[in-house]
């Protein structure tokens, strides 16, 4: 899948210049305007300046200047105009400048409170140090030290941050138009979604955690020549699947249990569901419509993998929405959110999910490996 074109030596210098700098445009936008981009866009919109609506919107425009970042850099990669190692560096800072942005939102403010829990601010970073760059350190590599283990895992966290976008933006579209078209206004503005704590539920979260963690979860599949054994495919595949449902569940516990064990199991199962739900309708997707192919990356299933993936996920987020985010949302904000609003929603968001997973052949195409590897 590399380009193995790579520029004129004498144009090498030029190239590199020119992707020095606007790396180093990206860099000053990432560390330094977010704040400034995000209050923009919510001028446009005749939006007041609430601090954690600033803070959220801010982390939004953050990430997408590290996707548009990390595009780039993967485009001057295959370009051969800098190394593959130099663009998966500069992810790395750009996420650690990220979650720091992160800390100073969970830091008091000039009124002595901060404008996100620091808690669950590194909770939300977790997901992206787990999805983007464990890879790195736990995928195998069959080259030579750490420049093969760097290309290897760097090809995934290519993959699962441009599908984590995908999903945010995707999550975004889908808020504005429910909140629009169905007059949505407990759905969004009411009280659970604007709260913080609530996040995790909101179809913007969902599919920008789901899009990273399909493509991490399911690499075995889409990237079949990743492991050299078909146990250790069977093995990551489960275990990345069982930490992510666990990890989503113990949010869900910690935040909503309110001191009572019985609350806290609730709030476990109900958050735990969303990446069960979601691993489990892939899982049986593609064991319907898996076929033999001779490609290395590449989801290999039929047209109908594509169509099961948004009518599972419907089902199974409408379900959850019904069953335990309407519980969860009226015993912790105390205010009773129309069930028929959160069935479509969440219904909606589970064809908008599966709809941009059909994305994932498109995105492939970033990875600078040959599929000779």
């Amino acid at each position: 899948m590399a380009d193995n074109h790579g520029p004129a030596p004498g144009s090498r210098g030029l190239h590199a210049f020119v992707v020095a700098l606007v790396g180093l445009a990206f860099a000053h936008l990432v560390t330094g305007s977010s704040d400034t981009i995000a209050k923009m866009l919510m001028l446009s919109r005749n939006e007041p300046f609430v601090p954690e609506r600033i803070a959220e919107v801010a982390l939004y425009v953050t990430a997408l200047l590290v996707v548009a970042g990390a595009v780039f850099g993967i485009y001057a990669a295959r370009r051969q105009w800098v190394s593959f190692e130099q663009v998966v560096t500069s992810l790395l800072f750009a996420a650690f400048v990220a979650f720091i942005t992160i800390i100073d939102h969970s830091l008091p403010s000039a009124n002595g409170s901060p404008v996100l829990p620091f808690w669950e601010t590194v909770y939300y970073f977790v997901w992206i140090a787990g999805f983007w760059f464990a890879p790195i350190f736990l995928l195998p590599s069959y080259g030579d030290g750490l420049s093969a283990r760097v290309r290897r895992g760097g090809g995934v966290l290519v993959v699962a941050a441009v599908m984590s976008f995908l999903g945010l933006a995707s999550g975004l579209g889908l808020e504005e138009i429910v909140g629009k078209i169905l007059d949505a206004k407990g759905w969004l503005e009411g009280s659970p979604y604007n709260s913080q704590n609530f996040w995790i539920a909101k179809p913007v979260t969902v599919n920008a955690i789901h899009g990273a963690f399909v493509t991490v979860a399911f690499a075995s599949i889409w990237w079949r020549r990743i492991w050299a054994s078909a146990a250790s495919a069977i093995i990551w595949t489960a275990s990345v699947s069982v930490l992510t449902v666990v990890y989503a569940g113990v949010y869900g516990g910690a935040f909503y249990a309110d001191g009572r064990l019985v609350a806290w199991w609730h709030g476990f199962l109900v958050f735990a569901a969303l990446p069960g739900v979601v691993a489990v309708t892939l899982y049986l997707a593609y064991a319907y419509t898996r076929r033999d192919v001779n490609l290395s990356v590449g989801w290999p299933v039929s047209s109908k993998f594509w169509l099961l993936l948004p009518l599972g996920f419907s089902a199974g987020f409408a379900g959850i929405a019904l069953l335990g985010l309407q519980p969860i949302a009226r015993d912790h904000s105390g205010v009773t959110v129309e069930a028929s609003i959160l069935v479509v929603s969440h219904g909606l968001n589970g064809i908008v999910l599966g709809s941009v997973l059909r994305l994932m052949p498109f995105v492939f195409r970033m990875i600078p490996i040959d599929e000779s590897e």
